[in-house]
C-alpha cells in the first residue's frame, strides 16, 4: 500500500488549501516553512499520513 502525507493548515481560522506530499519529509519541510510565520493563538497546522489502494 502508498502512502500520501496530507498537510493541513489553518490560518486565522479559515481552513487552506490542503497539500499532498509522496514523502514525510517533504511535508515536515513545509510544515516548518508555514511555522516561521505562525501564530498559535489562531492558527493550526498537522500532518496526516494515509495509506492509498
Amino acid at each position: 500500500m502508498k502512502k500520501i502525507w496530507l498537510l493541513i493548515y489553518v490560518y486565522r481560522g479559515l481552513i487552506q488549501e490542503p497539500e499532498v506530499f509522496t514523502n514525510k519529509i517533504s511535508a515536515a519541510k513545509r510544515k516548518q516553512e508555514i511555522l516561521r510565520h505562525f501564530n498559535p493563538d489562531y492558527d493550526e497546522i498537522e500532518i496526516f499520513e494515509k495509506g492509498i489502494i
